[in-house]
């Protein structure tokens, strides 16, 4: 590989990791909640619909029973977050789901987000409060373990074997897995534009998942009741690139 190589897949991948961590801090602002101690109790909910998937990801994922008769030809990027009673709401990932709901189903690409200095500065805070000598040892250790790992965003997922109706389908399995990172990326070079694209396609809040009906929910990709909750502006939701000018304050003046 020479240096023009090399210096062209390391410019890609600090693109990929900016592109994560944009999509990161938007997830991050549109969940949090504008009032109530209710809603901060709960993880929130932010799994934006992706469409088209192409052709060959569709069959592949028809083929190994990741996606019925029943769903449509959507995946949805869901978002992981820790919880609100432990502090601050922080995003620590996606993953990219096939079909509309995220239960038993198999994640087709995943971006977990590891933040080595909160991580390392929450350990010494645990040791330097921690008095106990075999706890001491354990969060010394921890702290080893953390030092020798590297920070940011780590991708997946690994798959090792994985079988259905008695065959092994590990190839299309792997297949899947590289398609959807190449679709998941592209999600991310304009994730305004493909939310649009897909919440239209969809018809789905993006934060709820209850059906749209207002029109201009469907454009923005988010319900009224998510709009309110989160006191979401035209500035955060996913569809606000496509209204401009004069129009755009008038439009979310009302937000109901």
């Amino acid at each position: 590989m020479n240096e023009a190589t090399i210096t062209s897949v390391a410019e890609a991948s600090q693109d990929r990791s900016h592109s994560l961590d944009d999509l990161r801090a938007k997830a991050e602002k549109m969940v949090q909640p504008s009032t109530g101690v209710e809603i901060r109790q709960k993880r929130p909910t932010f799994a934006p619909p992706i469409h088209p998937l192409g052709e060959e990801l569709v069959m592949l994922l028809y083929e190994v029973g990741w996606l019925s008769d029943d769903d449509l030809a959507i995946a949805r990027l869901w978002s992981g977050f820790t919880s609100p009673r432990r502090g601050p709401l922080r995003c620590e990932g996606f993953q990219l789901i096939a079909g509309q709901k995220r239960e038993k189903q198999k994640a087709i690409w995943t971006a977990q987000y590891f933040d080595k200095a909160r991580v390392l500065a929450n350990t010494q805070r645990q040791i330097d409060e921690t008095k106990d000598p075999r706890v001491l040892s354990f969060l010394e250790d921890a702290r080893r373990i953390t030092e020798a790992k590297a920070g940011g965003w780590s991708f997946g997922p690994r798959w090792t074997s994985y079988r259905i109706r008695g065959m092994d389908v590990l190839k299309q399995v792997h297949r899947i897995v590289e398609l959807g990172h190449e679709r998941a990326m592209n999600f991310l070079g304009n994730p305004d534009r493909e939310m649009r694209t897909a919440g239209r396609y969809w018809g789905h809040c993006a934060c709820c998942g209850k059906a749209l009906s207002d029109p201009h929910s469907i454009e923005y990709g988010i319900g009224p009741e998510c709009r309110r909750r989160y006191d979401i502006t035209i500035r955060q939701a996913p569809g606000q690139w496509i209204i401009s000018g004069s129009d755009s304050a008038e439009l979310f003046t009302d937000k109901s």
